[in-house]
């Protein structure tokens, strides 16, 4: 889980482009995986991910 994550944040931070086009689903995805992934990778991911 923590490694698909951590790759399409590395997606985001490469093109921001993707991050405003899918940030909502993204936002959404990563909530309901987060019972599943580390405490950390969910942090980069709220960071990364900041509407």
């Amino acid at each position: 889980m923590d490694l698909s994550i951590v790759n399409e944040l590395d997606v985001i931070e490469h093109d921001p482009a993707v991050g405003d086009r899918h940030g909502t689903y993204v936002r959404e995805l990563f909530a309901s995986w987060a019972p599943l992934a580390s405490e950390q990778v969910i942090r980069d991911a709220q960071r990364v991910l900041r509407p």
